[in-house]
This record gives structure tokens, sequence and C-alpha cells, in this order.
């Protein structure tokens, strides 16, 4: 009786000790239950990186087949990451090269089972994330200089190269490192993506296109060039202007002298030079169409000082 008894005791005793994952390493307190056992935890993402928050999942036995829970225990280089007691780890915490692995305790509501550490895992090179890439002007028309405006980062804090990819209704019209595309001879109706790809010293990310840009709208022209204004004579000017798709125009002053006006239907200036200050006079004149178009027209006239009378009038 007494050597049962201390066979049994012993039994117990070796089985409180295990920290891998052993069958029936630890009994339950309650008569009949078993404890869990964790077989197996793999952290993810594999190859480990930067770019997604990193995850563990666990394979566990219950003979009772009692729902389970576990408690967690990240380790980095050997040594526990304080507060991160969760299935996921913030990447932000880790760097290129650390070792993680994490440790499980399992728990079926009656009894704990042993804690298991996973394999430690290295951190690789992550390569950079976009996270925005947009296209402007918006919308834009042909003629336009389209520009990407790119969001990228590196979580290794590596030098970022990226390169640009422009599309033409699905060809490839210009590749380089220079954010912008000039669309002089392009359609109002070609549609406009582009493309990046950052890389860093080792490896390329993920490429991202924008949406499509659709070229639906063409700017005006302006074909007429401003006279020069005589002596004592109102100013007079008609800007002519052509819209590629024929739409009836508009025309207004954004920058003029006192006094000058423009019909904005005809684009007739007149401007009554008699009471005008000498000096230069700048004057901007923006033709738009019904889409948005616009075009714009800068010139300067120059009203010289009257002449002075002599002191006996001739």
């Amino acid at each position: 009786m007494w050597v049962s008894f201390l066979m049994v005791l012993a039994l117990a005793i070796d089985g409180c000790t295990a920290e891998a994952p052993r069958e029936g390493a630890v009994t339950s307190s309650i008569r009949g239950n078993h404890a869990p056992v964790v077989r197996e935890a793999t952290i993810t993402p594999a190859p480990l990186t930067l770019d997604s928050p990193i995850s563990v999942h666990v394979t566990a036995d219950d003979a009772d087949r009692d729902p389970l829970t576990f408690a967690y225990k990240w380790v980095v280089n050997g040594h526990p990451l304080e507060g991160q007691t969760g299935a996921l780890l913030p990447p932000q915490l880790l760097k290129q090269g650390d070792k993680v692995s994490v440790e499980i305790l399992p728990d079926d509501g009656k009894a704990k089972g042993a804690i298991y550490r996973s394999p430690a895992v290295t951190v690789l090179n992550t390569p950079p994330i976009i996270s925005s890439l947009l296209v402007s002007p918006q919308p834009g028309v042909p003629g336009d200089q389209l520009e990407a405006k790119i969001e990228a980062t590196d979580p290794d804090a590596d030098p970022i190269h990226i390169v640009f990819r422009w599309w033409r209704n699905g060809a490839v019209v210009k590749e380089g490192e220079e954010p912008t595309l000039d669309t002089n001879g392009f359609s109002n109706t070609d549609q406009v993506v582009v493309e990046a790809i950052a890389r860093d010293q080792k490896a390329a990310g993920k490429s991202m296109k924008s949406g499509r840009l659709f070229t639906s709208n063409s700017r005006p022209a302006i074909t007429s060039t401003p006279t020069v204004p005589s002596a004592g004579t109102p100013f007079e000017y008609r800007v002519q202007a052509v819209d590629p798709e024929g739409d009836q125009l508009s025309y207004r002053l954004e920058t003029a002298p006192a006094g000058m006006v423009i019909d904005e239907t005809t684009g007739h200036i007149r401007w009554p030079t008699a009471q005008a200050p000498a000096g230069t006079h700048h004057v901007r004149v923006v033709v738009e169409d019904p889409g948005g178009g616009r075009a714009f027209q800068e010139f300067d006239l120059n009203i010289l000082s009257p002449p002075s009378s002599s002191p006996n009038g001739t």
C-alpha cells in the first residue's frame, strides 16, 4: 500500500515540471478531468516581416473536449515584452533581426496545462509599404501635367526608392522616377492610371495602382493677342478662344485695372484710358468651358504720362 502511494506521488511531481508540450504533463484537480495540451504554435506571417500584425496560431488538445482559452506571453530576444499578453503583437514593437517567440498557457476552465514556448522566429527585412496613391488634378483634362502623390513608409527605416509606371488605355506610356505625366496629345476618351512600386536596398514591396482618371473634357485655347492701346483712345480687345468639344465659353477678368470690363459671352474688353493713371497695368483673362476646362492669358498695358506744357505756352 505504501509503495503504491509513493509511485502515484512521484508521477504527479514529474508531470508538474514539464515546460514543453507533453501529453498528460499536468493533471487536473477535478477528478476525471484531463488538463489541455498545446501541440503546436506557429507565428505568422511567415517569413516574419513587419508589414502586418504579428499573430500566433495554436493547435491544442483537450481529452474531455472542453472549450479552451489561452494566456500569452510574447518573448523577444529572450526577454518578455511587458503588457503583451494577447494573441496579436503590434509590429512597431519589433525591428529587423529580433528573435520572437511566444509562451502559451492553455486552460479548459477546470485546469491549466503546461506552458508551451514556440520556436523563436527571426524578423526579416520588410519592404516599403505604400499607404496612399492619388493623381492630381482631378478631374484631369488633355494637356494637363498629371502628378502622382504618394505616401510610403519603410518599417525598417531603410531609404525608399519609388518607380512610377503610367498607363494610357492599358498600355505603358512612361516609366521612371518622375511622378509626373504630360498629357499633351491625349484625347478626351483616354483612361489614365499610375502604378507605383516602392523598394528598399533588398526587396520591392507590393505595387499600388491609382483609380482610373477619365479625361472627359478638353480645355479651351486662346488664339488671339491683345492690341496696343492708342494714346487718348479707349482700349478695346476681343479675346478669341476655341474649345475642342465646341462648348459655349465664358470670359472673365481675374486681374484688371479699375474701369476695365469684359463681356462674359463674347470676350470683348473695353477700358477708357483717359482717366487711367500713368504706368504699367497688368491684365489676366480667364476663359472657361462648362466642364471646368480653363485657359488663361496675361498681358501688360502701359499708359504714358501726358507731355508737360512749356512755360510760355508753346
